[in-house]
């Protein structure tokens, strides 16, 4: 037997304990049964941004974005600092073209913004952390109406094929809620991975024991990681699930739940209450024409990249900056074009 598979072993023999002496919950449904393969002749292919720009290089008070998005219909990317509440837009060149709207100025007022989304007609939907809403403006910047958000929401909101809104919102037998621009819920979808307290609809725990980082490709399909399960989920656009795969045998998966095993402290009770953290394996999910992105928490921050329609390994990527960091967040128009942010303000673009 080879050193990776004994890895893998003692990682099993470590999560069964984990789940037999730690979780709490009474109802569970076995999930991720396919696991996704790291191809033998696996490459990482190291990218290097043909532009890169810092806050130094224009006039906006940035402190940390959080998200990009690139509006292909208007052909501008606007980046999100939810700390000053700036959402700043350029062009494909990384030009700064000016400002959406600050907290306290019209029409804008942002707070703590984590995220913006346009559809096919040119509509803005803007998750608003703080504020705890969706806000959508038609393509004058004019506030059209706005939906309450759970209070733990900490990504953005997406809208849907059909130019819907789907919000992460845990309930007894879904994840996520769809409404309709009006604010009117039309539909609900996706399946529990389980519940740590199944006495409580939208308990605490149960939100963080399923949440996820969510997108919507141009077909309407939806795909989700989840960030306490090493697991990744694609729905057709009317939310039926075609196929769900786990990667527990990645190594940074293994590293990561390690690390969490020491974070792990008193999950209830005691004198210092609840320390419990969410593990993290994915932190970052994208989408464009043919290839899905995740960023697996790891020191290196390794872009794996997988086929949308089996859901395998492609290839992987690093994606480097000056000073030898790493890109924390991408936006992949196409597999040519792509978008990053260095945290916490430097905006790249790479081009193969």
């Amino acid at each position: 037997m080879n050193l990776s598979k004994i890895k893998y072993l003692l990682f099993l023999l470590l999560l069964i304990n984990y789940i037999n002496v730690f979780a709490q919950s009474t109802e569970s449904v076995e999930h991720g049964g396919r696991e996704i393969n790291i191809p033998d002749n696996f490459k990482i292919i190291e990218k290097k941004p043909v532009k890169e720009i810092s806050h130094e290089d224009f006039d906006v008070n940035i402190l940390s974005w959080k998200s990009i998005h690139f509006d292909k219909y208007s052909k501008k990317l606007y980046a999100l600092d939810f700390i000053t509440h700036v959402i700043a837009v350029f062009d494909e060149n990384l030009n700064y073209l000016g400002e959406l709207g600050g907290y306290g100025q019209a029409p804008g007022k942002h707070m703590m913004p984590i995220g913006i989304n346009a559809n096919s007609i040119g509509e803005l939907l803007i998750t608003d952390r703080e504020l705890m809403r969706a806000r959508i403006y038609d393509n004058n910047f004019i506030m059209q109406n706005q939906i309450k958000i759970p209070i733990l929401t900490k990504y953005p909101v997406q809208y849907d094929k059909y130019n819907n809104i789907i919000i992460y919102d845990v309930r007894d037998t879904t994840l996520f809620i769809v409404y309709n621009k009006y604010g009117e819920k039309i539909d609900c979808f996706g399946e529990l991975l389980g519940f740590r307290d199944p006495t409580k609809d939208g308990n605490f725990w149960n939100y963080n024991y399923n949440k996820n980082i969510y997108t919507v490709d141009e077909d309407g399909f939806v795909y989700c990681a989840f960030l306490d399960h090493p697991i990744i989920r694609k729905y057709s656009p009317n939310g039926k699930l075609l196929s769900e795969v786990n990667y527990f045998n990645f190594t940074e998966v293994q590293e990561r739940f390690s690390e969490w095993l020491k974070e792990w402290k008193i999950e209830k009770g005691g004198s210092k209450g609840t320390l419990y953290s969410v593990k993290g394996f994915a932190r970052c999910l994208s989408v464009n024409d043919k290839y899905i992105y995740i960023f697996i928490s790891n020191k290196n921050s390794i872009v794996y990249v997988l086929d949308k329609d089996n859901l395998t390994i492609v290839k992987g990527y690093l994606f480097n900056a000056s000073g030898n960091k790493n890109a924390v967040y991408i936006e992949p128009i196409t597999d040519k074009i792509i978008y990053g942010i260095i945290f916490p303000y430097n905006l790249v673009k790479y081009n193969n």
